[in-house]
């Protein structure tokens, strides 16, 4: 799972723990607040947050510098045809290389399908629950989606990227740039904990730098696909990537699902992504993406929280007092940060709908949220595909 350095920074300061708290706390603090936040609208302030995802389990393991690139031996190819998808529908197949696995597809927009990388063993404990971290994601866009101009020409928080090298992906085009990043040390983290006020990396000390390879292919006509590093000390070898995006493969269609129907959305509006997480993965359980007409343009490219309208998320656990509604099928709603919450099933989930800028008033919101009939949470048979 992938964490933002602010929110990070953040989880240091809430709760005033002790100084010296545990990286494992940290990391925790950082989880319920990257989760909060991944799929929001922004900051309650409106402020611009950063948007490079930062692995911060890597901290409490030993620092290890990436091995040296390796090109593997060129894999036998076959012919893979790819269907894409029609609707709301996995057609990616779930693999294994090496320590890590791939998928199985988690979420598919009108523009994408994506394939989270998780490696063996790399959790973070929430409460009493282990949750995989996603260590990479690829992202396989619709033909005619993706610009490859675009490949590594975006900002990276205290990273950078490498020239463009042309290379060949199960037979097809493709290229290849080194990401390199900084990472804070346990020092400067704690230092940065006992005087927040200097910054986690003061002027003349940047943080140690490692190296992992983004790659960018053609694995159809006109149809790029994007394997994009997240930042982490663990080591991640050009070796083992180069093997991960070889292995993209094809599969029969899988519907995303989702535990309600919808029973009202304004005039114009329709579900443009949805996102179907395992209970392994994250305290969300599902998300679906909500815009005013279909997507174009660069909104077929963006991440679902940054398309305007709005995002309507499952989550498992119990909201906070300020939003929880005071009737089990109440709605309760946050003016300031124009979301509103309604509980369902056992009490142990609960459905929240948030704007995006130039979204939808807080009385459709309600609407929205009056309208669903929930299936069991508990019994994904029971989920029914989006629609």
């Amino acid at each position: 799972m992938s964490y933002r350095i602010e929110d990070v920074l953040e989880a240091v300061q809430q709760g005033a723990p002790a100084p010296r708290t545990s990286t494992d706390d940290i990391i925790a603090g950082a989880r319920r607040i990257r989760s909060r936040r991944r799929w929001a609208a922004g900051t309650a302030a409106g402020g611009a947050v950063l948007t490079v995802a930062v692995l911060v389990a890597g901290l409490t393991g030993t620092p290890q510098k990436t091995s040296p690139p390796v090109t593997p031996a060129a894999p036998t190819v076959t012919e893979r045809v790819f269907t894409q998808p029609d609707g709301f529908a996995a057609t990616l197949g779930e693999y294994r290389v090496g320590r890590y696995t791939i998928g199985p597809v988690d979420a598919v927009t009108q523009g994408y399908q994506t394939l989270p990388v998780y490696r063996d063993g790399d959790t973070t404990r929430v409460g009493d629950k282990e949750y995989l971290n996603a260590d990479a994601v690829i992202r396989v866009y619709r033909p005619g989606v993706y610009d490859p101009r675009s490949f590594g020409a975006e900002q990276v928080y205290r990273g950078r990227y490498g020239r463009s090298t042309a290379i060949t992906v199960a037979g097809r085009p493709g290229m290849k740039r080194e990401l390199t990043y900084e990472v804070p040390t346990m020092r400067q983290f704690n230092n940065w904990y006992d005087n927040p006020t200097e910054g986690m990396f003061p002027e003349e000390e940047g943080g140690p730098e490692y190296t992992r390879t983004a790659v960018a292919w053609e694995y159809a006509d006109d149809a790029w696909a994007v394997f994009a590093p997240g930042q982490s000390l663990a080591p991640m070898s050009e070796a083992d990537t180069l093997a991960m995006v070889a292995g993209l493969t094809p599969a029969q269609p899988r519907p995303i699902r989702v535990p309600y129907r919808i029973g009202y959305l304004p005039d114009g509006y329709q579900v443009v992504g949805a996102l179907q997480v395992t209970p392994e993965t994250d305290e969300i359980v599902s998300i679906v993406s909500i815009h005013r007409g279909p997507l174009k343009g660069d909104d077929l490219v963006d991440p679902m929280d940054e398309v305007s309208g709005g995002l309507l998320r499952i989550w498992q656990g119990t909201p906070t007092d300020s939003t929880r509604p005071a009737t089990k099928t109440g709605v309760r709603c946050d003016s300031q940060l124009t979301h509103c919450v309604r509980l369902f099933g056992d009490d142990n989930y609960f459905a929240e709908f948030q704007s995006r800028e130039g979204g939808l008033p807080e009385a459709r919101i309600k609407q929205i949220l009056s309208g669903l009939s929930f299936e069991n949470v508990n019994d994904r048979s029971t989920w029914q595909p989006v629609g």
